[in-house]
């Protein structure tokens, strides 16, 4: 029973950070995107593909059984996706280039979107997207025609269809959440999130298809256009449950991360952060990551980020290519109410301006350094820190 009820807490605060990231606006952009890069991504793959020996048919056939809702909607799109494919064989290099150039911009969008998921503020290198991004559009198709090889020789044991677009799902997401954030993803936490999402996929296309067999009237309405709002919807709904699934990814590895800040982490957390930091290179432990400090602290990651990266500005800390933070400068010299002056948003109102008087009083020459001292033989200032927090709640 607790790991159900486990399942379903997480399951819960992933809508919850789903909303509040805006996911639904996300995915919107997303929808759009994909309609520009459609053909040269389904160009770029069918070039690939075809490597395996398989005919155009086949690989279209494969794609829109396990990938689309059941619907008179496959037919239209497939007739139109040859029509496109047909039509790129006249382009020029300029346009291929051009139309390869979009694809990468889809790639970045997605990127974006898993970032801001995951809290990172930094993302990779101009190289290293190059490489995540071409690997992914030449990878991609290698592992679709693996699959459609794979799929073939499992239709000849009776295997539910439902069962085998589940696993594809499963597994095209997996990598995604695995692979593409721009920080470190357990393997736990990817199997969870694809597993979220390959489950929403699919119940997904069957409701899709009751809704267009029974409820739609877009036919009515547009006519032979009808094609275009349907398969935008359905766009639309995937990147959403797509985002969905990384959500769930992110809380899995995160589950004791607040969602939202309020004015009491804005006081000691700077110094806490910086703390943490200090004591952990001290004694040599594993680096630290803005994730790795939230989790330790309980504090949102975005809180966390923007502390980092205003000590970042002021040259104490710095950032390694892994999105670690490692001290920059004697840390221990530090005083903390040069540290509590860093605080971002600190013009609350009257009353920060009066505990800020006091803490210069009663905290001028107080070292970084004299505090690690007092934390290693009481544990006193998170001690303390922890206390006044359950006393406030």
């Amino acid at each position: 029973m607790n790991k159900v009820s486990n399942f379903f807490k997480l399951l819960q605060k992933s809508f919850k950070k789903f909303w509040y990231d805006r996911c639904l606006e996300q995915a919107a952009a997303l929808t759009y995107a994909t309609i520009l890069s459609l053909v040269p991504i389904v160009t770029i793959s069918f070039s690939v593909v075809s490597r395996f020996k398989l005919s155009e048919v086949e690989i279209r056939a494969f794609l829109l059984k396990y990938f689309l809702p059941e619907s008179n909607l496959i037919d239209i799109i497939e007739n139109n996706i040859e029509k496109f494919i047909k039509n790129t064989a006249t382009l020029s290099i300029v346009s291929l280039i051009a139309l390869f150039l979009i694809s990468i911009a889809l790639l970045g969008m997605v990127e974006k979107a898993f970032n801001r998921i995951w809290r990172v503020e930094k993302g990779r290198s101009l190289f290293h997207k190059f490489i995540t991004f071409w690997t992914m559009l030449t990878l991609t198709p290698v592992l679709l025609g693996i699959s459609i090889g794979v799929v073939g020789r499992l239709e000849h044991f009776s295997l539910s269809p439902f069962l085998i677009s589940l696993s594809l799902s499963f597994i095209a997401l997996f990598f995604l959440y695995w692979l593409f954030p721009a920080t470190k993803v357990s393997l736990k936490a990817a199997l969870f999130g694809s597993f979220i999402a390959s489950l929403f996929f699919e119940i997904a296309k069957w409701a899709f298809k009751y809704y267009i067999s029974y409820y739609a009237t877009f036919d009515k309405i547009y006519g032979a256009l009808s094609v275009i709002p349907v398969f935008f919807v359905w766009l639309f709904w995937s990147w959403t449950i797509v985002l969905l699934g990384a959500e769930s990814s992110f809380i899995f590895d995160h589950p004791s991360i607040p969602l939202k800040a309020s004015y009491h982490y804005h006081l000691f957390s700077p110094v806490l952060v910086l703390l943490e930091i200090l004591k952990n290179f001290q004694e040599k432990k594993k680096r630290l990551t803005a994730h790795d400090l939230a989790q330790r602290l309980n504090l949102p990651v975005e809180v966390v980020n923007i502390i980092v990266n205003d000590f970042f500005k002021k040259g104490w800390i710095v950032y390694t290519e892994n999105g670690c933070w490692l001290p920059n400068c004697p840390l221990e010299e530090l005083r903390l109410i040069e540290i509590i002056n860093i605080d971002q948003e600190n013009k609350i109102n009257k009353i920060w301006e009066t505990i800020k008087e006091c803490l210069q009083k009663t905290w001028k020459n107080i070292t970084l350094g004299e505090l690690i001292s007092e934390e290693r033989q009481n544990n006193g200032f998170r001690h303390r820190y922890k206390k006044d927090r359950n006393s406030s709640k």
